[in-house]
């Protein structure tokens, strides 16, 4: 083979590793975008080398983090509670709601179904909460179309039974959120939510709207009242073409040393 040849295969050779090597960062890119949670980021700081982490506002483990917080039950109103002033604690929220939160992380996370014992009653408020809410076993808990009575077993075993006291249901409401944007520190985790607050009309009528609210009027009772409407629309509403009119919301994870978890702390008003 000639000399040109060969500089010829070379040159050719580097090519087509430049191009693998720009396809493959391409590629590790929309990876990141669209499927990772979190990646590490080199940051100069002075003359020290520090990391940050950046997590993705689509990514699963944040998602989590708010499915942890929210439930979206087509029957109940009391996420609305979450919005009902310009900063809720985790103390603000209603006994029956956070007792909802823990028993949905029981049976959708922990995969607990018909019994539990208190301590799992315990470690599950405290991945979500940072602390016990059961100082005392209280008699019975309830929440999404649950009722558990705590029993005394055989043994000495004491375990909070499924009374399957039937389901539940009723008219219910929606509402329409999005992600903005995520910050972190080195203890916490800050997730910036939009929400629609939105009334459904009755399909079959031939006065078939939605409405769409910036906020709403949380009652302590569970009732409450949309105000601020900003659009009637005949048909579906799409969240997107009212971001810059919906109030913009903060929510604080704090992080948890001994359970390598965060857990609610607050949510804000921002804007």
């Amino acid at each position: 083979m000639s000399k040109n040849n060969l500089e010829k295969e070379s040159n050719n050779l580097i090519i087509i590793l430049l191009l693998a090597i720009s396809l493959i960062c391409s590629l590790g890119y929309i990876a990141y975008d669209k499927y990772f949670d979190k990646i590490v980021v080199p940051k100069e700081e002075k003359e020290e080398n520090t990391q940050t982490i950046e997590y993705n506002k689509d990514g699963y483990f944040v998602k989590e983090l708010m499915n942890n917080i929210i439930i979206h039950n087509g029957y109940s109103h009391i996420e609305y509670q979450l919005y009902s002033k310009d900063k809720v604690t985790s103390s603000d929220l209603a006994t029956s709601y956070r007792d909802s939160l823990v028993l949905s992380y029981m049976l959708n996370v922990e995969h607990i179904y018909n019994n539990f014992t208190k301590e799992e009653l315990d470690n599950t408020s405290k991945r979500l909460f940072g602390k016990s809410l059961y100082n005392t076993a209280p008699d019975t808990i309830s929440g999404n179309c649950k009722t558990y009575k705590y029993t005394e077993n055989p043994g000495g075993t004491s375990t909070y039974l499924d009374q399957v006291v039937g389901g539940c249901g009723g008219a219910g409401y929606l509402y329409s959120d999005k992600i903005t944007k995520t910050e972190s520190d080195e203890n916490h985790i800050y997730v910036y939510q939009k929400v629609a607050f939105l009334t459904i009309a009755d399909p079959s009528s031939s006065e078939y709207k939605e409405s769409i609210y910036k906020t709403i009027n949380y009652k302590e009772d569970g009732k409450y009242e949309y105000e601020e409407l900003i659009d009637t629309v005949n048909g579906s509403i799409k969240i997107d073409d009212y971001l810059d009119k919906l109030n913009e919301y903060k929510f604080t994870f704090t992080y948890d040393n001994d359970n390598n978890t965060y857990y609610f702390e607050s949510v804000e008003l921002v804007k």
